[in-house]
This record gives C-alpha cells, sequence and structure tokens, in this order.
C-alpha cells in the first residue's frame, strides 16, 4: 500500500480494528489494476504491512518536504493493522465488481450477437 494507509484513521484495516468483535462484510468495487483489497479505497477493513518508516523512505527517495505533522505522525508509530492480525479476523472481504469482469460480460455479449 502507499502512505496515506499511515497518516489515516480508518485506512489499512484500521475501520475493521475499530469495529471489532462486530461481524463485517465489505462489498468492493474494484477500480484498481490487479483488484489488490488492500488498495481499494486504501482498504479499511483489510490488513496492510506498510510502516511508518516505508512512509518516510519514500519521502526521503523523492525529496519531498512534509509538514512538521506529517513528520511527527510518522515517528509516532503506524496505526495501521498488518495482515493476519486477530482484529481482522471477522472480516468477510468481497471483490464484486472489477474491471476485468465488466470486460468479459461486454466481451461474452458482443460475441452472443455475432460481434468479433
Amino acid at each position: 500500500m502507499w502512505c496515506a494507509s499511515i497518516l489515516s484513521q480508518v485506512k489499512g484495516g484500521q475501520l475493521a480494528a475499530a469495529a471489532y468483535p462486530a461481524v463485517m462484510h465489505t462489498l468492493m468495487i474494484s477500480d484498481v489494476p490487479g483488484d489488490d483489497m488492500a488498495m481499494i479505497g486504501s482498504g479499511p477493513t483489510v490488513g496492510d504491512a506498510t510502516t511508518s518508516h516505508d512512509a518516510q523512505a519514500i519521502f526521503d527517495a523523492v525529496g519531498l518536504a512534509v509538514p512538521a505533522s506529517v513528520t511527527r505522525a510518522l515517528a509516532a508509530g503506524s496505526q495501521v493493522v498488518p495482515p493476519g492480525d486477530p482484529q481482522l479476523s471477522r472480516v468477510m472481504n468481497r471483490i464484486y465488481a472489477a474491471p476485468k469482469q465488466s470486460l468479459d460480460a461486454a466481451q461474452a455479449l458482443a460475441e452472443a450477437e455475432g460481434i468479433a
């Protein structure tokens, strides 16, 4: 994932952790290549292995100056929930629409109408 989850209070599995022990069913519409659930909407109910150090390394690598509040938040550490954390054990994530599904359905319909 990318560093936005580090600075959010809901991304990177944090919404699921806040709702735990409730059972959650997340229905996703993918808009990302490969349908990575952690990337869809920044994965509020999906674990994220990204760390504050990862985010800082990105900022450092590209020479991006960030506000002092971001630096403080990164220094405080990440609150994202790592994959496999027990707080995610009661979450069912399901992609019910994805670009590939739509393209495959359009192709099937076109072929059924005799369109190559």
